[in-house]
């Protein structure tokens, strides 16, 4: 369970750290993440290993292109919803959020909202 919740929490830290001007070590992030997931068994590492594999050169390449580099929109996108993903499976159902209920996208704003760490009055679901 340990494992999970390490998992868990990169995946919420890399959701906060992509809000930033400055995403220079997003990549170390990342292959933590990586790690995390191979350690956190096939339930993760059959479905979420690949998807890194398929980006990070990219993320590696821009996280050291300057001082203060910045993912582009695509590489943001992508990370965001690998991350999302990654919570929903290991929190809820086993389903990635956009294949739950038709609340799943309220539960996806709410966790980012968490994440961001906003005060409870702002935590109050969209309808």
């Amino acid at each position: 369970m340990s494992t999970i919740n390490q998992l868990v929490s990169i995946a919420l830290q890399l959701q906060n750290d992509l809000k930033l001007s400055n995403h220079k070590f997003i990549a170390h992030q990342v292959a933590l993440l990586y790690q995390c997931i191979n350690q956190a068994g096939p339930q993760f590492s059959t479905k979420y290993k690949s998807r890194v594999e398929e980006n990070f050169s990219a993320l590696k390449e821009t996280s050291n292109m300057s001082d203060e580099p910045r993912l582009p929109i695509e590489l943001q996108a992508w990370l965001s919803d690998l991350t999302a993903d990654i919570v929903s499976e290991a929190l809820f159902s086993g389903r990635p959020m956009s294949q739950q209920t038709p609340e799943a996208p309220h539960l996806s704003d709410y966790i980012n909202r968490v994440s961001s760490g906003n005060s409870l009055d702002e935590l109050v679901p969209v309808q």
